[in-house]
Formats: structure tokens, C-alpha cells, sequence
């Protein structure tokens, strides 16, 4: 996997797989999270798109200029390969697209509250499926190849038909697409029911 752009995320990504594939932690359970949407969509948030339009972040044996259809298809292909070559040493454990909202969880409460506005807070669960469906359909067939167990924080984030942004009156992210410590901790039984 490469970066359209100079980014840390593609060298910091490759020391952990050498690193988890070096043994040094045989059998320690490993996580595995990322914004595989983003990465493969482009970005949701209007005030983050560039000016010439949300592209893929990431690309695939050299390969730039394909199709939607064969990113993902190559993307596949990548993740189950990583995923075999972990699950063969650690106790593995990838977890479902978190809820990219599209817009700053922060930000929009602030004003919703400073400027007496009502704009939504939340995305409904088929808005986050629209956006993801794709990619968790990947990481479902790919992680049934590998023996590797599959989270799903939209059974958390999403339970009533509505993807959450606050709970108890706080954010829960500290922008759109990352959760704060505070939504973090919603997570917690996910990760318990899982060990």
C-alpha cells in the first residue's frame, strides 16, 4: 500500500507489520482499526476536501489510476494478505469502519448551542452504511479467510437507527472521523466482549 502523498502513516504502518511480524510479541492479541473508507473514498468532510474534489488517499502496487472497482478489489487482496500473515503468530482482531460523520462533531454542537441552531448532530446507520458498506463486506470475506474476529463499533455507535456524535451531552469525537477519549470509552465493552 502507498500514500497518493507524502504521509507518516505508510512508514509507521510498515515498522508495526515488521515489528508484529518479527515474533518478538507471539501470541499478544493485536487490533487492527483504520479509516480503510477514507482512505479508499477520499474525505467526507466538505470543509476538508480539497479544492479539485475528494480523491482515494491510497494506491496499490503502483497502480494510481484504476478503477474504483479494482481498488478495492487489490485492497482485498492486500488486507487478507496481512491479515493471514498476523493471524498466524497473534490472536487478531479487526475492527469495522467507526462512523465518519462528514462534519465537526466539536464545532457543531458549539455553535448548534452559541447560535440558537438546530443543525443534526448525528448520520442515520444507512448513511454509514452507504459509505462503508464496500469496505466492511472486504473486511468480513477477508477476515473469515484468516481465522480473524471482526469488531463492529455501529452495534455501539448506532443501535437506534442513528449513528451517535454525543453522549451525555459531550462529544464523543474530536472531529468527524476520530473519536475523542470520551467516545472511546463507549467502546470498552466491545473490546471486553471480544477477550
Amino acid at each position: 500500500m502507498e500514500l497518493y502523498e507524502e504521509h507518516p502513516c505508510s512508514e509507521i504502518n510498515k515498522k508495526r507489520l515488521d515489528l508484529i511480524l518479527s515474533n518478538k510479541y507471539i501470541n499478544i492479541p493485536i487490533f487492527l482499526a483504520g479509516r480503510y473508507s477514507h482512505y479508499l473514498i477520499g474525505e467526507n468532510d466538505p470543509d476538508r476536501i480539497p479544492t479539485d474534489g475528494a480523491k482515494p488517499l491510497i494506491y496499490f502496487e503502483n497502480q494510481k489510476n484504476v478503477s474504483m472497482y479494482n481498488r478495492f478489489t487489490l485492497f482485498e487482496k492486500n488486507l487478507t494478505k496481512t491479515l493471514c500473515e498476523i493471524s498466524k503468530s497473534n490472536p487478531l482482531y479487526i475492527i469495522q469502519p467507526i462512523p465518519e460523520l462528514g462534519f465537526n462533531v466539536p464545532q457543531r454542537i458549539l455553535k448548534n448551542s452559541y447560535y440558537n441552531q438546530s443543525k443534526k448532530t448525528s448520520i442515520s446507520y444507512e448513511s454509514y452504511l452507504e459509505r462503508s458498506k464496500k469496505t466492511r463486506e472486504i473486511i468480513s470475506r477477508s477476515a473469515v479467510k484468516c481465522n480473524v474476529k471482526v469488531l463492529d463499533p455501529s452495534i455501539i455507535l448506532c443501535k437506534t437507527g442513528q449513528c451517535i456524535s454525543e453522549y451525555k451531552g459531550r462529544p464523543i469525537y474530536r472531529d468527524g472521523d476520530h473519536l475523542s477519549e470520551y467516545g472511546n470509552k463507549l467502546l470498552i465493552p466491545m473490546f471486553k466482549n471480544a477477550m
